[in-house]
């Protein structure tokens, strides 16, 4: 509970400098990664194929650490 309540102050504090909030997906498409980080970052990378067969994965800061 008091970790919630930090966070809603922090979030209120950075909002009230002009800054917005934005949800990012947790889900993108992989291509974008590796286009950006080469292939040899695919081994750290979570990836998946989806119904339509688009290749995704977990955004890297989620998955990296």
């Amino acid at each position: 509970m008091k970790s919630k309540n930090l966070s809603e102050k922090i979030l209120s504090s950075v909002k009230s400098k002009g800054f917005k909030h934005i949800k990012l997906d947790s889900v993108i498409e992989a291509n974008h990664i590796l286009q950006r980080s080469g292939e040899n970052f695919r081994k750290y990378m979570f990836t998946f194929i989806d119904q339509n067969g688009r290749e995704l994965c977990l955004r890297p800061d989620l998955t990296i650490a």
